[in-house]
């Protein structure tokens, strides 16, 4: 009795071998099923599971059944081109307006922290929560919908929209708030200096954004965070080093 081969050739598998392999047509099936029910919640959930796109499984996206879910690259076209220049700007109109929400709730988180870490939230913590909630309404759209940016500097003005939104209400809360009787020098300095730096820390997360949906767009491929992360790192590390400046200087009576 001849028993199987406890270790068998590679040289069968499907992408090892020189002619064109058939598909399982249970791909297909669990596909064609993916695309109907997202019709029915009217979402684009195929587009996440698309096995279409595996590396074993890339194949001319010209070639793939009408059936079947579109390849990234062909849904964000085909999305791109139903999406009016009108329309972006009514989106980049919304994000502006909701920085103000996002702002509350990164204030409140920012103070939470600050009760719990004292001064290391200060100088890491806090700047950490208020640069991301800063922009992340432009972020989130960037990553699941790109085509609701025409243009590279809706992305920076609602990120600069969400900075000025968070240094208001920031102000607010400490002259209102926590130092209802703060002399003119540091009004001035709060509606001033620190408005400056929330917008210019808001400015290099968003050219970090930017530069994700650029490449998105011109090379139609999912949207890769990871070339934002330089940018936003470096609007926390401003961020950080301010915070901790003027703390140090109040530690000294200034």
């Amino acid at each position: 009795m001849a028993w199987p081969d406890p270790d068998p050739p590679i040289e069968h598998e499907p992408f090892l071998r020189r002619e064109q392999f058939a598909e399982d047509p249970s791909e297909a099936r669990a596909a064609r099923n993916l695309a109907a029910e997202a019709r029915r919640r009217g979402g684009d959930d195929p587009l996440e599971q698309s096995i279409w796109e595996e590396p074993s499984l890339m194949l001319d996206a010209t070639a793939l059944p009408n059936q079947l879910p579109p390849t990234y690259a062909q849904w964000l076209e085909q999305q791109v081109r139903a999406t009016s220049t009108r329309r972006t700007w009514v989106i980049t109109g919304l994000v502006m307006l909701a920085a103000g929400p996002w702002a509350i709730c990164g204030a409140l988180l920012q103070g939470l922290g600050t009760s719990m870490w004292g001064p290391l939230s200060i100088v890491l913590f806090g700047p950490v929560v208020e640069e991301v909630m800063k922009v992340a309404l432009p972020l989130v759209i960037v990553e699941k919908r790109p085509y609701l940016f025409r243009f590279a500097g809706q992305i920076l003005v609602c990120s600069v929209a969400g900075g000025l939104a968070f240094a208001a209400l920031e102000n607010v809360l400490y002259l209102f708030v926590y130092i209802p009787d703060a002399p003119p020098s540091l009004v001035a300095v709060r509606w001033s200096v620190c408005v400056l730096v929330h917008v210019v820390c808001s400015s290099l997360a968003g050219i970090g954004i930017v530069r994700v949906w650029s490449q998105t767009l011109a090379r139609r491929v999912r949207p890769q965070l990871g070339s934002a992360m330089a940018w936003l790192g470096a609007a926390i590390a401003v961020h950080g080093v301010y915070n901790g400046v003027v703390s140090t200087l109040e530690l000294f009576g200034r």
